[in-house]
This record gives C-alpha cells, sequence and structure tokens, in this order.
C-alpha cells in the first residue's frame, strides 16, 4: 500500500510541474545509461545507479574512447554499452585489463546466473578459451553476483579471467577481467568490494525522479 501510495505522489507532482511550465517547448534532458562520469578517480553511472572507484595505478583506456568522450559509453554489437576500459601496465607484454559493461534486462527472461554462463560460452567458444568453473554465486559489496572463470592460451602460458554479474536497475552489470595470474585476478575481482550502490528504483521511477529534479 505504501508503495501505490508513493508512485501516486511522484506521478501527481511530476504532471503538475509539467502542467505549469511556463514554455509548452520546453526539453528535459534526462542523461541516459550511456552517459558516466569520471570524477576523483570514480566511475559514476547516474541513471544505472552505480559508482565504481578506479584502482590506484590504472589508466582509463584511450584506444576506444578519446580524452574528449571520458566516461561515454562504447554500443556494442548485441545491444549492449562497454561503459569503461581501464588498463594496469604491468612490463609484459600483455596488459591487465578490467572491461565495465551493462545490458538492459529488462525484456530478458533469462536470471542473472544464466546470462553469465551464456556470456561465457560465446567468449569460451572463441580463441581457444578454456572454461575454468561456470557461474557460481559470490557476495561483493553487500549484493549478490554470478562469477565465471575462464582462461586464454597465451605464447609461454596463459591469461587468467573473470566475468563477474549482477542485476541491478533493470540491467545487468558486468565487470570483465583480465590477469597474468590466477592471484593477481583474484585481487582485481576484490576491487569489486569498493562499488556502491544508491536505493533500486524501477526504470519508470527513476525516470519520474530524474524529472522531478528538473527546475522548469
Amino acid at each position: 500500500m505504501k508503495d501505490v501510495w508513493l508512485r501516486f505522489v511522484v506521478f501527481t507532482v511530476l504532471f503538475s510541474s509539467l502542467a505549469g511550465a511556463q514554455s509548452p517547448d520546453a526539453a528535459v534532458s534526462i542523461p541516459g545509461p550511456e552517459h558516466g562520469t569520471i570524477v576523483a578517480n570514480i566511475y559514476a553511472n547516474e541513471f544505472l545507479g552505480f559508482r565504481f572507484p578506479i584502482p590506484d595505478g590504472w589508466q582509463v583506456n584511450r584506444e576506444t574512447v578519446g580524452a574528449e568522450r571520458e566516461g561515454e559509453a562504447e554500443q556494442t554489437p548485441g545491444g549492449g554499452l562497454e561503459l569503461l576500459i581501464i588498463d594496469q601496465h604491468t612490463g609484459r607484454s600483455f596488459r591487465n585489463r578490467i572491461v565495465v559493461s551493462a545490458v538492459d534486462a529488462t525484456n530478458r527472461s533469462v536470471t542473472t546466473q544464466d546470462y553469465v554462463s551464456k556470456f561465457v560460452a560465446v567468449l569460451v567458444g572463441r580463441g581457444g578459451r578454456e572454461l575454468v568453473h561456470d557461474a557460481t554465486d559470490v557476495e561483493l559489496a553487500g549484493k549478490h553476483f554470478f562469477r565465471a572463470d575462464y582462461k586464454q592460451p597465451i605464447p609461454g602460458g596463459s591469461l587468467a579471467e573473470a566475468f563477474v554479474c549482477t542485476k541491478f536497475n533493470g540491467y545487468f552489470l558486468g565487470w570483465t577481467f583480465v590477469a597474468g595470474s590466477s592471484e593477481e585476478l583474484e585481487g582485481l575481482v576484490n576491487s569489486l568490494q569498493g562499488l556502491s550502490f544508491r536505493d533500486e528504483l524501477r526504470p519508470v521511477e527513476l525516470w519520474a525522479a530524474s524529472l522531478l529534479q528538473v527546475k522548469i
């Protein structure tokens, strides 16, 4: 009952504000999930509702996102978003890497566990990767995630990789980790302990709340 009343109040205030606008043609700009920011070495996405501290010594990858677009996402062929790519230069022939992604889960019937399994199955089917263990439930930053590990062969050894994902605010939020060893990989995954999430809102309520913050 309380939830119904809250939504009634939100939409009453929202439409009253819109009706009282002086300019009927006034446009309201609402940042979408593709618009993130990086301030004080923290990636923040207010639409998706989370903040991720960039680990010390890591750099934002400039190969896919230019400096003038720092924090802006890249659209992926499957309709998802690459929110952030950061690298750690190791002095070896490869870099440790973290890729943060988001996929709209609104019209997807799969569970987070199934999504992680299918995501990793596609990766394992490419380039000779080998599954180490399938999606398992883990708790990070006070939230439930699913994690799957795999490895990628390289000359002289292999890269340790993992995909860790949670569902939040109607999106699958995923972190892909690439490291030179399983020990390094654990350290990268533990960086998610620094994540912070705001209170979860349904997509429509998120939209309404965003409008209410705009002065018309």
